[in-house]
């Protein structure tokens, strides 16, 4: 009967060499694949379009406030209403009829000027 031999380990450097080789060749094909511009990570590169600006309507609010300042009638003394009224005649313990003067006109406003816009 022939005599078993010893298993012999596998070599080292054969093992990392063809690791070495195998990782510059994936590496070179890669690199030679995003040179061409075909990254599976971008994508196939694009044309470039011709986007049309939008348009864009512009709004402008304007908001009229009218203030209105509303003054009181000046007051008058009751010896300046009786001089300006007719003379009363006093019949007896009455009292005198009680002299009403009309209120002052009411002052208006200007009407407010017309808006100007590039629109109108």
């Amino acid at each position: 009967m022939p005599r078993a031999t010893p298993a012999r380990a596998p070599r080292v450097l054969p093992i990392y060499a063809t690791a070495a080789a195998l990782f510059v060749g994936v590496t070179a094909f890669l690199g030679v694949r995003v040179a061409d511009g075909h990254d599976p990570a971008l994508g196939k590169k694009k044309t470039a379009q011709v986007v049309l600006p939008r348009r864009v309507l512009v709004r402008r609010v304007v908001i009229t406030k009218r203030i209105t300042i509303v003054k009181p009638a000046p007051v008058q003394d009751a010896s300046a209403t009786v001089r300006a009224s007719a003379p009363v005649q006093s019949s007896g313990g009455s009292a005198p009829a009680p002299v009403y003067t009309p209120a002052p006109a009411p002052v208006y406003a200007p009407p407010p000027a017309p808006v100007q816009s590039s629109t109108s």
